[in-house]
């Protein structure tokens, strides 16, 4: 009998994914913003990896923080999930509730921005685009801004 309940015990659990992102988490309240159902996965397969992968398909650049609930009440359980630690923690949480359904709240980091050097004159002008004609003539231009240095 023991045997039978050790192999129940090591079944693995699909759930259901849903990641939320682009909104904002008033903590314990309430959240706003969009949700990715990344559809039914075996939670022993699930990793910080992955999960910032499927973030990044998303369009985000960078992925920040993450933090994970279950389904039962999803806003206010809130847990970090930062790396393999987190990840054994919220498997075993899976396997004691029995849960269906996997909450994943994204963090979004700010995108390293790229500024233009300060003392770069930027000039609007035009410029022919090989249609028909002479520029000055009636040709066709496009405006273009081009970069001095």
């Amino acid at each position: 009998m023991l045997s039978i309940i050790s192999f129940i015990q090591k079944v693995s659990i699909m759930v259901r994914v849903l990641i939320h992102h682009g909104g904002k988490f008033r903590w314990g309240e309430e959240y706003t913003g969009e949700t990715f159902d990344m559809g039914t996965c075996d939670v022993d397969y699930l990793s910080t990896l992955e999960l910032s992968h499927s973030v990044k398909s998303l369009g985000y650049l960078q992925v920040g923080s993450m933090w994970w609930s279950l389904d039962d009440d999803p806003v206010t359980e809130v847990k970090p999930l930062l790396g393999d630690e987190d990840i054994i923690t919220m498997q075993n949480q899976v396997y004691k509730e029995r849960s269906n359904i996997l909450h994943v709240w994204v963090e979004h980091a700010v995108d390293q921005p790229c500024f233009a050097e300060p003392d770069v004159e930027l000039h609007v002008g035009e410029v022919d685009v090989g249609r028909e004609g002479n520029l000055g003539d009636g040709a066709e231009t496009e405006e273009v801004i081009w970069v001095m240095e």
